[in-house]
């Protein structure tokens, strides 16, 4: 059986009874398909085992292909990092776009570097705090260790973005926070960091991230406004209005893919608050994951595969599958 990318294979190595439905599938095809079928995964992961193993065994195959395996040695000794798009979408191989995800993905990646490089560097640092057979940490000074060094890269891969200008936002002034300023401006802070600063700038600040028109809740309103909602909940459970006294529309929702919160505007292709628009808008300008290092695992659904390799089997039981 073959697969024209990674996410597919993986994905159908979960449900290898139904392996066929995931072969045609692109990237995003496959994620949606898991979901619809999920409850009826192997949880033996196709004979591998377990998620780890599984995507080990993906990963091997696919940068067997030779332009694969040059790409990935191409990033030289550079720390790999899968940057997710979505919060909350994967915090186990992504950095869950804030860095507090494990990125097994950009760790699984160095290992398989260094072996096809014959280089130790990482591997040697990852073995120190992460049992590099099943991606466990080896304790909970291991755990943090590595969780700063995902979080820190995370922070640099933003900060980069920021200065070229991608993003399209201004990000809060606090170190390591990734939120968006609460008003848009420079050398401000998000209003979860306002509201938690101290001192007499900081105050006035706070002064200026107004709070949730709904009676008895504190939380900053969603764009730092006055007479403004912190969410569409607070908004329905305060008589169902908005802050022009207008019912919330149920004709357009938030852009960006998942939400069905309503725009903030009441008009089609708008978002419903400024974080969402940031999140999308850093999908949107990072583009195919594969066009940066830091997500060279995870390959464009649409990127043509000229070159095709024979399945390799790890045992009997194990399936035998190929990249096509």
């Amino acid at each position: 059986m073959s697969f024209s990318n990674a996410e597919a294979a993986y994905q159908a190595l979960k449900f290898w009874t139904k392996a066929d439905q995931f072969a045609p599938l692109s990237g995003e095809g496959a994620f949606q398909k898991k979901r619809q079928l999920a409850g009826q995964e192997d949880a033996s992961c196709g004979g591998y085992g377990s998620m780890w193993a599984s995507m080990w065994a993906v990963l091997c195959v696919k940068y067997s292909l030779p332009e694969m395996e040059q790409a990935l040695l191409q990033t030289g000794d550079a720390f790999l990092l899968e940057h997710g798009d979505i919060e909350g979408r994967d915090k186990v191989w992504s950095d869950n776009l804030r860095g507090d995800g494990t990125n097994w993905l950009g760790l699984q990646l160095m290992l398989l570097r260094d072996r096809l490089s014959g280089k130790n560097d990482w591997t040697h640092y990852i073995n120190r705090h992460i049992d590099s057979k099943t991606g466990k940490p080896r304790s909970g000074a291991g755990r943090d260790a590595w969780q700063a060094v995902v979080r820190n890269a995370c922070r640099a891969l933003i900060d980069a973005l920021d200065r070229s200008g991608m993003l399209g936002v201004e990000l809060c002034a606090s170190p390591g926070c990734v939120n968006p300023t609460w008003n848009g401006q420079p050398n401000e802070y998000c209003s979860r960091c306002a509201a938690s600063r101290s001192g007499p700038t900081a105050q006035a600040r706070k002064a200026l991230v107004c709070t949730c028109a709904r009676p008895g809740c504190n939380k900053p309103s969603w764009n730092g406004q006055a007479n403004e909602y912190c969410s569409r909940e607070c908004a329905e459970a305060h008589q169902g209005i908005g802050a022009q006294g207008q019912l919330y529309p149920d004709g357009f929702v938030c852009a960006k893919p998942g939400c069905s919160r309503p725009t903030w505007n009441s008009q089609p292709n708008e978002h419903c608050s400024q974080a969402h628009k940031y999140e999308d808008e850093l999908r949107r300008r990072s583009g195919s994951p594969s066009r940066w290092a830091g997500n060279a695992g995870r390959p464009s659904a649409d990127r043509p595969r000229s070159a095709s390799v024979g399945g390799v089997r790890r045992q009997a039981a194990r399936p035998v599958w190929a990249f096509s």
